[in-house]
């Protein structure tokens, strides 16, 4: 009924009618479309004149309804009629004309009209269109009906015939027991065979016995529905779940007769809810050792499951089972997660980040992955909740405008289908829970042979098992294959599959029930390649792990371990925690450690230093729980160990960027302030000058002091200049750009005893934030003096140049020094953040945002370096191409 609704719903709704108005006068024209909108219909209406035009509006567009006129130069009203009739022919027609005889109206009833309006009576126009689109949907919901009902009927029949339940009937009086072939297979027995119901008893497993003969006893006695679940025994020592139910059958004269029911085999669901219970224990400890905080909650947000991490989180808050969400996070952060919740209990994963305050004020930015958790047979059953705190991560992320993405989980569902083909194998007919197994739709299927969708290692056995049937050889045939999807997965299942004989002749068809088993293959793969699982999980993740025993000496190490401390593994098997320990983190992670053994604490995580190999420090964040036997003797803990140098790097840079802001502004308002008496000293200078009395050599010293004066100031504007940030992009002179920042430099290269020298051509002005091209240049510049010892040189050469490679012209701008130079080692870390060789004098950030610079310019930056002992010295070229549209800033 829903599906029949959704047929339904748009018709049902108001929309704008598509008109056809076949007319040549433009008066009458716009007196129809008056009256139509005099009626308050809604409608969108062309306009045709012609019999071409006519044409090429019904060839070009769908209409709902056409309004046509009688008499027109090339066309009547009937051949209108008649030309609609040819291109659209569920498109109702009105003649709306004053012309129309009676004879030529009855001739349009006749061929298809639904009414004739005259032109004196418009009027009357919008009741008729109401009317005519009434009748139109009350037919499309009619249609729409008829074709439900049929697809209704066409799936209870398949679902009919595709049902495998065995059917039994008990005589009350006799215990005679009557059974279809299906009934005999579930419990093991050939259609052929004699089944008494001694038997059947018989073969129930002991521990089953008592409730089997009291769901019999009690349905009899008390004319109660007949219901259990037990195990029987086949013939062959084989062990089955048999799942039955039926009810009390009554005589002509209303006395129990019959115990009459069906039966079906579910070893393979019991077998598969054993391997899901085990699977469920092993997430649970997977899930109790995870550093992010995970819960279970039910469709009305009771908790029902928290690992350690969830508990740590909200850590003097209850997070006991039967308590709510809301009563945790409080009703703010209630109020703001509640959308998400709805959403995801509707079936919707939800992934977001936040800020979200708790009940005790904190507020916290938190990664959260929302996934609804599904319980068989009975839809959304809860959620589950994966939360990451993020905080600290967010807070530097926003400083260094850095983003980071978090993996997401995904839930497989599968699903069991049914399919019908031919002697030869092509498709006949497949339900849609087929079609969703396959990926395919019903008809793309009816153009393929079961042979396209097998595994071509699974298809030699389906063939001759499928051609033994189809010729009567065997009387049905189940198999294990692999099926390739549509999207071009392969997936695992077993195939039931049975004949289908016609009469007189009649071609052999094959019914087969496919059940998806990949979820039961890929865990009995798992069950038995689990210790390779094991190793190569431990192997392969991104963060380290050990086991250490009581005494902290390392028991097993994996790769990523290594990678972190840099020793190999033999090494650390060496090795004792604390000796690879900083020194000021030692005592505490040691006292930590003894306390977890005893057993006083059940984990502990923090931040510590490791000493690396190569003997520098590195972050990481720690988390330490320990592993016991079924005695309570302890084994070996074990430790999570993530990587955090390049956050603690990241924050240290931060701190380090605020503090040079400060000066950049203390800076510039010095040179602020430094300028009104530097043009006092100017005016008086120019006044003294004036003095006639002033000897020559006094006019010499005036000079001078004029020249000191004038460079003084052009230091305190570049270093404005510095401070202030256009906020857009602006035509800039690159050699104005150098010149400034070489001013600054002009007096430590003299007393430095380095030469500098210019060599500028002539370039074009390009489009460019200014203020960062200072930066970059300066950065270069700077690192150049450092690198050159007294007496040596520095160059600044600027040409324009022609990029062969990427075809763009630009400007080159080439810094070269004949300093110490650079080792080929040190120059593939260059543009590193934080790689520096100038150990505590510099933040190893110049080189990395100076190399951003150059790309939001649309640049290149290439550097060619030697330190030679009779030739060193290190150039930088800076392309930046014309014109220059630089990237907007990141965000």
């Amino acid at each position: 009924m829903a599906s029949v609704f959704g047929t339904l719903k748009p018709l049902l709704m108001p929309r704008t009618l598509r008109i056809l108005h076949i007319e040549d006068s433009a008066l009458d024209a716009e007196l129809v479309e008056a009256a139509i909108r005099a009626a308050g219909i809604s409608a969108s209406i062309d306009k045709a004149g012609t019999r071409a035009c006519l044409v090429e509006k019904l060839m070009n567009h769908q209409y709902d309804l056409a309004l046509s006129d009688n008499s027109m130069p090339d066309l009547s009203g009937v051949d209108a009629l008649q030309i609609c009739r040819d291109l659209q022919p569920e498109m109702d027609f009105i003649f709306a004309s004053g012309t129309l005889t009676e004879e030529a109206s009855q001739a349009g009833l006749s061929s298809g009209a639904f009414y004739h309006v005259a032109k004196e009576q418009l009027g009357s126009l919008g009741p008729v269109i109401r009317n005519l689109m009434r009748m139109r949907e009350e037919r499309q919901q009619s249609n729409n009906l008829m074709r439900a009902l049929r697809a209704t009927e066409n799936k209870l029949d398949i679902a009919l015939e595709a049902a495998r339940l065995g059917l039994w009937s008990l005589d009350i009086k006799t215990l005679k027991l009557e059974c279809s072939a299906q009934c005999k297979r579930n419990n093991g027995r050939l259609p052929t065979d004699p089944f008494t119901f001694e038997e059947l008893a018989a073969a129930v497993h002991a521990d089953d016995q008592p409730a089997f003969r009291s769901a019999v006893e009690a349905s009899i006695k008390e004319l109660s529905d007949f219901k259990v679940e037990h195990r029987s025994y086949w013939p062959d020592g084989s062990l089955h779940w048999i799942a039955a139910s039926g009810r009390v059958v009554m005589d002509a004269e209303g006395r129990p007769s019959h115990l009459t029911g069906v039966s079906i085999d579910i070893t393979e669901q019991k077998r598969a809810e054993e391997e899901v219970r085990q699977a469920e224990a092993l997430q649970r400890d997977i899930l109790n050792d995870l550093p992010c905080a995970v819960a279970l909650f039910s469709s009305d947000q009771h908790y029902l499951y928290t690992n350690p991490a969830y508990q740590s989180m909200f850590e003097g808050r209850s997070t006991q089972v039967g308590i709510t969400l809301a009563e945790v996070v409080g009703s703010e952060a209630h109020k703001k997660l509640s959308p998400r919740i709805e959403k995801v209990l509707a079936g919707e994963p939800i992934d977001f980040e936040d800020w979200i305050t708790y009940a005790s004020g904190e507020r916290r930015f938190v990664k959260v992955s929302l996934v609804p958790l599904l319980k068989k047979n009975s839809g959304h059953s809860g959620f589950l909740a994966m939360i990451t705190d993020a905080t600290r991560e967010r807070l530097t992320e926003e400083a260094l405008r850095i983003n980071e993405e978090r993996f997401r989980g995904f839930f497989l569902e599968a699903g069991v289908a049914m399919v019908i083909t031919t002697a030869s194998g092509e498709f006949r007919n497949a339900n849609d829970a087929y079609c969703a197994l396959t990926g395919y739709s019903r008809e793309e299927l009816l153009n393929r042979n079961f042979a396209d969708l097998t595994h071509p290692d699974d298809l030699a056995k389906n063939k001759v098992l499928y051609e033994e049937t189809v010729t009567g050889a065997r009387p049905g045939f189940v198999i294990e294959k692999r099926y390739l999807r549509k999207d071009g997965e392969t997936i695992w299942v077993v195939v039931h599959g049975s004949p289908l004989r016609g009469t007189s002749g009649a071609e052999t068809e094959i019914i087969g029930i496919c059940e998806d088993i990949t979820a039961r293959h890929n865990a009995e793969e798992a069950l038995r390649n689990s210790e390779f699982l094991y190793r190569a999980t431990f192997e392969h993740t991104s963060v380290g792990i050990c086991h250490v025993d009581s005494d902290g000496h390392f028991l097993r190490v994996n790769d990523r371990m290594c990678e972190i401390t840099g020793y190999d593994r033999e090494e650390l098997l060496r090795k004792t925690f604390p000796e690879i320990t900083h020194p000021q983190d030692a005592g505490y992670d040691l006292l930590s450690y003894r306390e977890l053994v005893a057993g006083r604490i059940p984990r502990y995580s923090y931040e510590k230093r490791y000493i690396h190999k190569q003997g520098h420090s590195v972050w990481v964040y720690l988390t330490v729980s320990f592993l016991r036997d079924g005695d309570g003797k302890p084994l070996h803990s074990i430790s999570i160990i993530e990587d955090i140098t390049a956050r603690k790097h990241a924050e240290e840079a931060l701190r380090h960027s605020e503090k040079l802001a400060v000066v950049g502004r203390l800076a510039s308002s010095i040179a602020h302030e430094i300028n009104n008496p530097l043009e006092s000293v100017t005016n008086l200078l120019y006044l003294l000058n004036l003095q006639p009395s002033l000897s020559a050599e006094s006019r010499t010293y005036l000079k001078q002091a004029e020249e000191e004066l004038a460079r003084v100031s052009a230091i305190a504007s570049q270093t404005l200049s510095f401070h202030r940030q256009p906020a857009q992009a602006a035509s800039a002179e690159i050699n104005v750009l150098l010149d400034s920042v070489l001013t600054l430099y002009q007096g430590r290269f003299a007393s430095a005893g380095i030469e500098l020298q210019r060599r500028y051509r002539t370039t074009p002005p390009l489009l460019c934030r200014a203020n960062e091209l200072r930066q970059l240049f300066a950065n270069l510049i700077g690192n150049a003096f450092d690198a050159t010892r007294k007496g040596g040189r520095i160059l600044v050469r600027l040409r324009p140049y022609h990029d062969r490679t990427a075809q763009r012209t630009g400007v080159l701008v080439t810094i070269a020094d004949t300093g110490h130079g650079m080792s080929p080692q040190v120059q593939r870390h260059i543009f590193e953040p934080f790689f520096s060789t100038k150990e505590a004098h510099g933040t190893g950030l110049g080189l990395s945002i100076s190399r951003d610079i150059v790309e939001k310019h649309n640049g290149r930056i290439r550097v060619r370096s030697s330190e030679g002992p009779e030739r060193s010295g290190t150039v930088i070229s800076v392309f930046l191409p014309e014109p220059v549209s630089p990237k907007p800033h990141s965000i």
